[in-house]
């Protein structure tokens, strides 16, 4: 099961400078696997896990057969949740709900916080949470207290005229948005930023060099530039491209492709690397039916390691890349042959890149049938993620919860 979200295809080059912000080096510093790939030196300290044992698995509340986003984010000592019951279509109200989630991962202060919105993006910023959202063809803004409470009466509007998800992140003193459509044109993706306080600074501007049809756009701060993957059809088969561009989104690098020629790539999620460099990982089509999970890990030099992470005879889904410490977290929807549904499975990279489990793990303490997981790291504590599920006796569907000790 997944989000009916649009795709629309119709043709190459492509090339990566390193040129833009320094990489720092790591292990030898002789550009191998290991080295290079964000800003500035590594964090003191850095901690990470491969292995988790579940602490936390509680519903959270309602959901549709067609939700897809979630979004979590840090709210003082708990973790904050948004979530989505969406509409059939685009153009079909939803709503979004917010709880709070305790360090036991017991679930709290639940509400509704917007009707009628979908695609939530929850960000902590200057020690308060910001709301991003879709309502129809527009994006809006809004904070939040700790509690959930919406702090301005009337939400900021973003943009009109975009109608499929989007992709945020915080700079430092600004905010990089990267649609799914802007400007009279639904297929193709745009740069955008915007204040503190929800003005655009500049754009919306289309982010490929070339092309006619780009969607599904991820993009996170690496710490001096932005690091952006989208769904590109210039090589007639759709294909995963990555670009780097700065603060103001000028270009740090070409557009280069990431998937394999010929196999439709698709999906992509992004995580900056703590240790330096970028992970991109995404959906292949390897036959006809069934699609698996690649990562890519990047430098200033280009693509240093690409790895398939799952090999299932059915669709593996859904990627989501979450930084933590040394590694990186990857989530992904594998179906179950022997239980008829999907479950949210995980592996985690090390700094090159490289799988750290030699399987992918399942939760057998998360009980089977979850997808559509949106992972997330809280320094200190433990690895979240949200997860959609179905009843298959009811076909009631809900949201999710699930808190794992991170060891």
């Amino acid at each position: 099961m997944r989000s009916a979200r649009r795709i629309a295809w119709v043709a190459l080059g492509v090339a990566v400078s390193a040129a833009g912000c320094g990489f720092r080096q790591l292990g030898n510093g002789d550009g191998g696997a290991g080295d290079g790939g964000g800003c500035g030196d590594p964090p003191a300290g850095l901690v990470a896990c491969s292995m988790t044992k579940a602490r936390g698995f509680e519903p959270l509340g309602d959901a549709s057969s067609y939700s897809h986003g979630s979004s979590l984010a840090p709210a003082g000592l708990e973790t904050a949740a948004v979530w989505e019951v969406a509409g059939s279509t685009a153009a079909a109200p939803g709503k979004l709900y917010f709880a709070l989630i305790d360090v036991k991962g017991a679930v709290g202060n639940t509400k509704l916080l917007v009707d009628g919105g979908v695609d939530p993006v929850l960000l902590r910023v200057n020690d308060q949470l910001t709301l991003f959202w879709r309502q129809a063809d527009t994006i809006y803004m809004q904070r939040l207290d700790d509690t959930g409470m919406l702090l301005n009466q009337v939400p900021a509007t973003i943009l009109s005229g975009t109608t499929d998800a989007f992709s945020v992140a915080w700079n430092g003193s600004e905010f990089g948005m990267v649609l799914s459509g802007a400007n009279s044109d639904m297929y193709q993706v745009y740069w955008l930023r915007v204040s503190i306080d929800g003005l655009v600074v500049a754009g919306p501007t289309k982010l490929p060099q070339g092309g006619i049809n780009s969607i599904q756009p991820a993009l996170v701060w690496t710490g001096c530039e932005y690091a952006v993957a989208w769904t590109d059809t210039r090589p007639g088969t759709p294909a995963i491209y990555y670009a780097r561009f700065a603060a103001d989104f000028t270009r740090n690098s070409d557009d280069l492709m990431l998937s394999a020629a010929g196999m439709r790539g698709s999906y992509p999620t992004v995580a900056a690397q703590d240790t330096g460099g970028v992970v991109v990982c995404y959906e292949q089509l390897v036959t006809a039916s069934n699609q698996e999970i690649f990562c890519a890990r990047l430098d200033g030099s280009g693509v240093t390691n690409t790895q398939q992470l799952s090999s299932t005879p059915d669709p593996s889904q859904n990627p989501h890349a979450v930084a933590h410490g040394q590694n990186v977290w990857v989530l992904w929807d594998d179906y179950q042959p022997a239980a008829s549904v999907p479950n949210v499975v995980w592996q985690f990279l090390d700094a090159s890149g490289m799988p750290l489990l030699a399987a992918p793990r399942v939760d057998p303490d998360v009980n089977a049938g979850g997808w559509r997981g949106h992972g997330y790291y809280k320094e200190s504590d433990a690895l979240y993620f949200v997860q959609y599920y179905g009843d298959p006796q009811t076909n009631a569907f809900s949201a999710q919860i699930v808190t794992e000790n991170c060891y």
